[in-house]
């Protein structure tokens, strides 16, 4: 946190989230290669390395940022048996960033925000 700062504009806000939001999505690329590479290797035994499709064990978990079905973001992860890791994820919002951006700039009386 800045002390004695000025609060950002929601320009300079949505320059920022889609900076980070690039960053997040390079750095999980990244790491899910070594992971599937990994995990390829976990599963290697007897099978060829050069194949491309690697059957494998799963379990999936999901969760929601507040309890009941009140909860506005949740994430669900495949899991894999063998080692563990996170071998895909998908995070689910109710919230749509362009409407709530549309609503904020337009009245909700507006002709325009009906459409």
């Amino acid at each position: 946190m800045v002390v004695n700062r000025a609060p950002s504009s929601s320009e300079t806000y949505g320059k920022c989230s889609r900076w980070l939001d690039l960053a997040y999505s390079l750095s999980s690329e990244s790491m899910f290669v070594e992971i599937h590479r990994e995990i390829k290797h976990g599963y290697k035994n007897g099978v060829s390395s050069s194949a491309e499709i690697t059957d494998l064990s799963v379990s999936f978990d999901g969760t929601c940022l507040t309890f009941g079905h009140t909860s506005l973001i949740g994430v669900g992860c495949v899991i894999d048996m063998l080692t563990g890791y996170v071998v895909d994820f998908e995070v689910m919002s109710k919230i749509c960033c362009p409407c709530s951006v549309v609503k904020n700039k337009l009245v909700e009386s507006n002709a325009e925000f009906s459409i």
